[in-house]
């Protein structure tokens, strides 16, 4: 990336500024940021946890960028963001409201789910907004994948990179713990969200892990897009939303704006269209074509040339504007 400067908060949240995070627990210090993830419901957290290799704790700064010992379950950060949705609201994630038995009897009952307050409203408030301008706002991570007319969806897009396996490791040899010793690795790419924004009623969390590649997989090209299916699905069911629910009603296959294109090998290949995606995602599925990427401007891509859809021979070079 570019050196940018002073940013606001709302700024990095809406164009995933790591730096800023980290800034911010160090500010706050990692025990408070720790103390606030337990507050959220994050219970794989640790501060002592003994193993062989030494004393291990999540009580540090690698806290700001998700680096914990055991990292999260897709349930747990899904309930800390539906907290957000609540305004400061914490409720347990459960898979049910009410379990009865043959005989009619409740055994499980989650009708009033019990809540606990983590942060303010007014402060959940301010990141529901920011997290709405991650997708409305055209610097935004997530800008421009989802799109329900006057709507709000708020969401957050995230991409962090896996441990090799023992196998893998024995395999390909490693650099590090993250990389083979040919550079691949593993990329885990994640949108969370909830929506409408203003009056939230789902939330909901979308994570793909790639295979060993040389390129990347961003959580604002495919897991956006693929809670952009979910989310047009789920309003064009809803009846409160207007809609005709038809018992005949599916979710639709998940198609992308964006075709990633696979190496297959031959020595030319067709300019892929990556009008309006910001530059990493631009640069990822250019590469992947087997081409060159050279960029002009900040923002997201105004203009490429060649065009899409035009043939080119690998190696050769598109050259995208940013506005």
């Amino acid at each position: 990336g570019t050196y940018q400067g002073e940013v606001t908060l709302r700024d990095a949240i809406v164009q995933s500024i790591n730096v800023v995070a980290v800034k911010v627990l160090t500010a706050i210090t990692p025990q408070v940021g720790y103390d606030y993830a337990r507050k959220f419901g994050i219970t794989t957290l640790t501060d002592h946890l003994e193993t062989d290799s030494g004393i291990l704790t999540d009580v540090g700064q690698t806290l700001a960028l998700g680096g914990i010992t055991r990292g999260v379950t897709n349930l747990e950060l899904t309930g800390a963001y539906a907290s957000i949705a609540n305004l400061g609201h914490y409720i347990e994630p459960k898979f049910y409201t009410e379990v009865i038995d043959q005989y009619g009897e409740v055994i499980l009952d989650n009708t009033d789910p019990k809540s606990r307050t983590v942060i303010s409203e007014g402060a959940a408030q301010v990141l529901t907004s920011a997290m709405e301008d991650v997708i409305s706002d055209e610097n935004g991570t997530g800008h421009g994948l989802i799109n329900l007319g006057q709507m709000p969806v708020a969401g957050k897009t995230g991409t962090s990179r896996q441990v090799l396996s023992k196998e893998e490791r024995q395999k390909y040899g490693m650099s590090n713990p993250y990389v083979t010793k040919d550079g691949s690795y593993h990329n885990l790419a994640t949108f969370v969200g909830f929506f409408p924004a203003d009056e939230p009623k789902y939330s909901a969390i979308i994570c793909l892990k790639s295979y060993l590649i040389k390129g990347s997989v961003y959580g604002g090209v495919l897991p956006a897009a693929a809670m952009r299916e979910i989310v047009d699905a789920l309003y064009s069911l809803d009846p409160e939303w207007g809609r005709e629910v038809r018992s005949e009603g599916q979710v639709r296959q998940m198609s992308l704006d964006r075709q990633v294109p696979e190496n297959d090998g031959s020595k030319e290949t067709v300019v892929p269209d990556v009008n309006s995606l910001g530059l990493k995602d631009a640069m990822y599925i250019i590469e992947n074509s087997g081409l060159r990427c050279t960029y002009s401007g900040t923002g997201h891509v105004a203009g490429q040339s060649p065009a899409p859809g035009q043939k080119a021979a690998k190696g050769s070079t598109v050259t995208i504007t940013l506005k």
